[in-house]
């Protein structure tokens, strides 16, 4: 069984495999209280390539 779960606000992934339900149910219980949702193969895949860009802030330059 494989899980993902992503962490929306920030930058942070978990991917978990393992043959054992019980261990799955437990660590998708712990991860839920910590903000964490799981998520399929697409969007984990989407959040690893555009997580943590953000639009770049405008710079006054100092010449005129």
């Amino acid at each position: 069984m494989r899980a993902r779960y992503v962490k929306p606000s920030e930058n942070k992934r978990v991917r978990i495999i393992t043959n054992n339900v019980d261990a799955l149910a437990k660590l998708d219980k712990a991860l839920d209280s910590q903000g964490f949702e799981q998520v399929g193969l697409v969007r984990f895949l989407v959040h690893l390539i555009t997580a943590g860009r953000r639009k770049r802030a405008k710079v006054d330059s100092p010449r005129k």
